[in-house]
C-alpha cells in the first residue's frame, strides 16, 4: 500500500499573488461603497420638493362636503403644484374631479380651479406607482409664484356624482421649485 502524501504548501509567489487580489477586492469594494453613497447624497441634495404634505380621508368614503386643507407657511418660491391621491380597489370611477382653491396671504388673493385627475386605465387598472395596498397618483395641477412673505392656504373636494366617494384613502399636495 502506499501512503499518501500530505497536500505540498502553496509556493510562497501564489500566496503573495492570493493576498494581492484579496487587497484589489476590497479597494474595489470600498470604492462601489463610496460611489454609491455620493450619488445618494447628490440625488438627496436635488430634491426639489418645498412642501409634501399628505391628509387622510375618511375610510367610509370621502364625502363632498369633507374638505382636504393645507396650510403652506411663508415662501418665496415659483413651483409646479402637484396633487397626489392614494386610492385603493375600491374607486369607482377612472378619473376624479376635484375643485382645487388657493388662497394667497397676505394679498388674499383666491384662485378657484377645477381639475381632472386620470386614476384608473382602460382596463380598469390604476396609472400612478402601485403600492401593497393602493396606488400612488400624482399630477401637476398648476404652476404657482409666491413672493417673499407668502403663505399659501389650499382646499380640495371632490366633485363627483356621488356624495361619498369610496377608495381614496389620502389627499396629498406638494410644491416642487422651479
Amino acid at each position: 500500500t502506499q501512503q499518501q502524501r500530505p497536500p505540498m504548501p502553496p509556493h510562497h509567489g501564489e500566496v503573495k499573488e492570493k493576498q494581492v487580489e484579496m487587497k484589489a477586492n476590497r479597494t474595489f469594494m470600498a470604492a462601489i461603497t463610496t460611489l454609491v453613497m455620493a450619488v445618494t447624497l447628490l440625488a438627496s441634495c436635488r430634491d426639489a420638493r418645498v412642501y409634501d404634505h399628505f391628509e387622510p380621508v375618511n375610510d367610509d368614503g370621502w364625502g363632498r362636503n369633507d374638505t382636504v386643507r393645507f396650510a403652506i407657511s411663508r415662501q418665496k418660491v415659483v413651483s409646479d403644484v402637484n396633487l397626489s391621491l392614494r386610492v385603493n380597489h375600491r374607486f369607482p370611477y377612472r378619473d376624479l374631479s376635484l375643485i382645487v382653491c388657493y388662497e394667497t396671504y397676505p394679498s388674499g388673493n383666491v384662485d378657484p380651479d377645477t381639475v381632472q385627475i386620470h386614476v384608473l386605465n382602460e382596463k380598469g387598472q390604476p396609472i400612478g406607482r402601485m403600492g401593497i395596498t393602493s396606488a400612488s397618483i400624482s399630477a401637476k395641477v398648476k404652476e404657482l409664484n409666491l413672493r417673499d412673505g407668502d403663505s399659501l392656504y389650499v382646499t380640495v373636494h371632490h366633485n363627483m356624482r356621488r356624495d361619498q366617494l369610496a377608495g381614496v384613502s389620502d389627499v396629498g399636495l406638494q410644491l416642487v421649485k422651479h
